[in-house]
């Protein structure tokens, strides 16, 4: 049974698509574009850099798609292509239609509230009209700006004073030993070999002030037949030291983890314990606009 091409398809052989058109050249490739979904189209972009200037006339006639992301996409193969024709085209910035969907990333906002530092985590606060917070960067998908906040909650993570939070932590009750115990943090991780696991945590009980355990651990190594993993559960260990307050725990396991560079435990930590320290903003485009490239991470 002879194969159909679906109307993205190039056509061999002397087939021809259902609307009886064979596709070749630019005009092929116009023809294709025609039919094809967003994704198809995504796909075919790179190809109208085979045509030269009519490979251009065709990424300018993209620059007004319905889709954002083929728009944005044909704008920044435009940009690479030397022709004054093209830098015409994109003087103007990307075009962005109403219900197009872009994603502002923000720096929480710190405020004072008299009992405890709190973070500031929407626009609509009306604590905001006083200190807002600050937009950092713009981008066309939420999974890049996702991974934009999440840097730079990782980054302020470490420039700020978690235990400076403390009160807020009572307020939205959390238990820093509750959470090292379900975040597994010192617990044996999955591949980790006997040899890494015990290096490890002779790294933590020395990051966390626990270094009689390191002698224990080196001691139980000489036995027979030792389960590092058993020994390890019988300690029931959280990392705090008796008679310490909950604001000395939470200071030496801040500073332990970040000794450790236990960077992903460390951003969620900050999450659960006081917020998060960057955010993303949805904006629906309510009318036609055009943006500078600049102001987007493209």
């Amino acid at each position: 049974m002879t194969q159909q091409p679906n109307d993205t398809n190039a056509v061999l052989g002397g087939q021809s698509l259902p609307n009886s058109l064979t596709l070749g050249g630019i005009e092929g490739l116009r023809q294709r574009f025609k039919f094809a979904s967003p994704d198809q189209k995504m796909e075919l972009l790179t190809d109208t850099l085979n045509y030269d200037a009519a490979g251009i006339d065709l990424l300018i006639d993209l620059l007004d798609d319905a889709e954002l992301k083929v728009r944005v996409t044909a704008y920044e193969l435009l940009v690479l292509i030397n022709s004054e024709k093209a830098t015409e085209a994109i003087a103007q910035g990307i075009r962005l239609n109403p219900g197009d969907r872009i994603y502002h990333v923000y720096e929480s906002a710190i405020e004072y509230n008299d009992c405890w530092l709190e973070l500031m985590t929407e626009l609509d606060d009306w604590r905001t009209e006083y200190n807002a917070p600050k937009q950092i960067s713009s981008h066309f998908v939420r999974d890049e700006a996702e991974v934009a906040a999440l840097k730079l909650h990782q980054e302020r993570a470490y420039s700020l004073d978690l235990t400076s939070f403390g009160k807020q932590h009572i307020h939205r009750e959390f238990s820093l030993e509750q959470w090292l115990v379900e975040h597994r943090i010192f617990d044996r991780q999955p591949e980790e070999t006997v040899l890494e696991f015990s290096e490890r945590l002779r790294q933590i009980f020395e990051a966390t002030g626990h270094t009689n355990l390191i002698v224990k651990l080196w001691q139980n190594f000489q036995k027979e037949n030792f389960d590092i993993d058993r020994w390890f559960a019988s300690l029931e260990f959280s990392g705090r030291l008796p008679d310490e307050t909950d604001w000395e725990f939470e200071a030496r396991i801040v500073q332990a983890l970040k000794v450790l560079n236990y960077d992903e435990p460390f951003g969620e930590l900050w999450i659960e314990a006081a917020g998060r320290l960057a955010f993303v903003q949805e904006e629906t485009v309510t009318e036609v606009r055009y943006v500078n490239s600049i102001d987007f991470e493209i």
